[in-house]
């Protein structure tokens, strides 16, 4: 899947689970520039991508990636 693939089905994920139009949601989205998009937010979006790109993330990375584009550059 290309880069963009990848952005665009993160965003549905995020818009999905913050229950916001997925128009909303950019690269830039995460834990500190959107709005509800909390810590445990984070985790429920965290394992829905592990889930859909069947990838699982280390302990670190689940702290590490706090962006759409961290958590798609973080995807093979």
């Amino acid at each position: 899947m290309s880069n963009n693939g990848k952005i665009d089905q993160l965003r549905i994920i995020v818009a999905e689970i913050l229950g916001i139009d997925p128009a909303e949601v950019t690269e830039q989205s995460g834990v500190d520039h959107t709005e509800d998009w909390d810590s445990m937010r984070h985790l429920m979006i965290m394992m829905e991508v592990e889930q859909q790109f069947g990838h699982r993330f280390s302990p670190d990375d689940l702290s590490e990636v706090r962006t759409i584009s961290a958590i798609a550059s973080r995807l093979p």
